[in-house]
């Protein structure tokens, strides 16, 4: 029985987990840069249920000190999820995977139909390692946890106009 968890408890997220974005294998560690995926399998604890609706899932990180650094929402970046079965699984997909090195913890809340159904607290821990989130060889070795932010510099606006991950 956790401590850090809150909510009514009619649907419950079981488990958290990243995934290589290629090879769809479980992630002990993510790379700056790297293409990945958050899994999270919810069930419900409601037996009548056959389906669930306006199914929100977010994830906050917060680097070592507590500092809240980055949310994923699947309502605020897509939509809410309607008609989930009972029991299941949701993906985020995590282009170019934007964290710094260092440890980050997540909380975790889920939403149905508006209400809080599931948050923990702790839900997870995240290592990440360093990587050439840019391609350009210089990967971050100040030791700073932050967010990688895509971005352009040029002499002229032209120069910055083209897209960002060109």
């Amino acid at each position: 029985h956790r401590t850090d968890r809150n909510g009514e408890g009619r649907v419950r997220v079981t488990t958290l987990r990243f995934l290589d974005a290629r090879t769809r294998q479980p992630l002990d560690t993510v790379i700056s840069g790297h293409d990945i995926y958050a899994e999270v399998t919810y069930e419900t604890r409601d037996p009548t249920c056959d389906h669930l609706k306006e199914f929100n899932i977010g994830l906050e990180f917060y680097d070592s000190v507590g500092r809240f650094v980055m949310l994923l929402n699947s309502q605020m970046a897509d939509r809410a999820f309607d008609a989930l079965p009972p029991r299941g699984c949701v993906y985020c997909h995590i282009p170019r995977f934007p964290l710094m090195s260092g440890t980050f913890h997540i909380k975790m809340t889920l939403r149905v139909q508006r209400m809080l159904a599931d948050q923990v607290d702790g839900a997870a821990s995240l290592s990440v390692e360093t990587g050439d989130f840019f391609g350009t060889g210089l990967p971050n070795a100040f030791g700073r946890q932050g967010v990688y932010v895509p971005h352009k510099w040029g002499r002229s606006l032209n120069q910055t106009l083209r897209k960002v991950d060109e």
